[in-house]
């Protein structure tokens, strides 16, 4: 038993002094490419050997998604920012670090160009870019692609909602240098955004994008800045079913109700029930549609002035009922140049049915008789409101009353054809 204790004490103390001579991990090519590059590098300076030398920063976008908040007017891009500059103290030989070609580089290792938006709405983010690794060549050429967003104010007009387009900008420069220290530099062959990979958005179509450098002066000295420009279209097939269609729903049963009787209680019954649908309607479009200021949407001022239509309509059927079954006491006949026209061509058109020319008859002081004769004579009241005619030129007034229902009919159907192509 002690010959193994022993044994394995000696074993013990040879591994213990044997310790202390290994040799440690040797330096990878590399970690000392790294090493030496860093050394002395000030990332706060531009990377140039002479502070009059200009630094050309390369730029150009791969655009991932957008989303719109209409009701806060503000525009999220994202997208992947790719930039590329020369940066003069990167630059070694590869054939004293194992053919090294290319090296990564830890975020804020190294100078990056203070790129930021001119319009930008997020006060709480100045870093738009993500923490990504930077790509240095031995060339000394630096490429970076962070991710990005990018959020912006977007004032939009929602006066052809939901048929509405809307333009969104982004300006995108420097912020501490102008254009003589840093120059952004955009490909001289390409002016849309690459959108391979781009995810679509739930509410909105991108319609086209473009951007280009644009240079500005002040005391004759150049500030260059990128201006990113993106048209959306509204996806408008859900808007379409559950707004405009009920609309043409409003407009259908006002039509059928100019041409239904006067004196018949359906008509009173389909414009008291279309008056408050529209009104559930209009009340659901403005709580639906965010305020735009003066910019008024049509299919707001469609609803708000359908309901005029319909209390007009009411008023006009109380109206019509009374010109044309009144019972009046003394004869009074229509004026000289109305029954003229009333025997004229167009208004046989819109009248549609032959126009009586029988019913003036004395008063037999019987109703029933009275309704017997207008039976035999194949002229019944074409309103339908029973009232005993003891007037000879009732009838007049009555197919007034029925011509005048007829023109309200076109002006109505004239008058919701135009708003329903200016809202289209």
């Amino acid at each position: 038993m002690d010959i193994f204790v022993k044994v394995f004490l000696v074993s013990t103390s040879l591994l213990w002094l044997k310790a202390p001579f290994t040799h440690a991990a040797s330096e990878t090519d590399t970690s000392r490419l790294r090493k030496d590059l860093l050394t002395g590098y000030d990332k706060n300076s531009r990377p140039v050997q002479n502070h009059r030398d200009t630094t050309r920063v390369k730029v150009n976008f791969i655009l991932k998604g957008l989303d719109l908040d209409e009701r806060k007017s503000i525009f999220n891009m994202h997208a992947w920012t790719v930039l590329v500059w020369e940066d003069g103290h990167m630059k070694w030989d590869p054939k004293s670090y194992g053919n090294i070609t290319r090296v990564h580089f830890s975020a804020h290792e190294l100078w990056q160009p203070d790129l930021t938006v001119y319009n930008n709405a997020d006060k709480s983010e100045i870093d738009h870019f993500g923490n990504t690794r930077l790509i240095v060549y031995n060339s000394s050429h630096v490429v970076w692609v962070p991710p990005t967003k990018f959020q912006v104010p977007c004032q939009t007009d929602l006066r052809k909602w939901p048929y509405d387009q809307q333009t969104c900008s982004i300006n995108v420069g420097s912020w501490a240098h102008d254009g003589t220290t840093l120059d952004i530099l955009i490909p001289s062959n390409i002016s849309t955004m690459d959108v391979t990979d781009f995810r679509p958005n739930r509410e909105w179509d991108l319609i086209s994008n473009t951007f280009e450098k644009r240079t500005k002066y002040f005391a004759e000295v150049p500030y260059p800045d990128i201006v990113l420009k993106l048209n959306l279209a509204r996806k408008s097939s859900s808007h379409t079913a559950c707004v405009v269609i009920p609309g043409l729903a409003i407009a259908a049963a006002i039509l059928i109700a100019f041409w239904l009787p006067p004196g018949s209680s359906e008509r009173l019954s389909i414009l008291l029930v279309t008056i408050l649908i529209n009104v559930l309607y209009l009340y659901y479009v403005y709580s639906a549609i965010p305020n735009n200021g003066d910019s008024v949407p049509l299919v707001l001022l469609f609803y708000r002035d359908s309901l005029f239509m319909l209390a007009f309509a009411l008023v006009w059927t109380v109206c019509l009922r009374y010109l044309a079954a009144t019972k009046r006491d003394s004869p009074v006949p229509l004026p000289s140049f109305i029954t003229g026209f009333l025997a004229s061509f167009p208004a046989k058109i819109l009248c549609l049915d032959p126009r009586p020319t029988t019913g003036r008859r004395e008063n037999t002081g019987s109703e029933g008789n009275e309704q017997g004769d207008g039976a035999a004579n194949g002229n019944p009241n074409p309103f339908g409101s029973g009232v005993e005619k003891n007037n000879p030129f009732q009838d007049d007034w009555a197919w007034l009353a029925h011509l005048l229902d007829r023109v309200a009919f076109m002006v109505y159907l004239i008058i919701y054809m135009i708003f329903y192509l200016a809202l289209l």
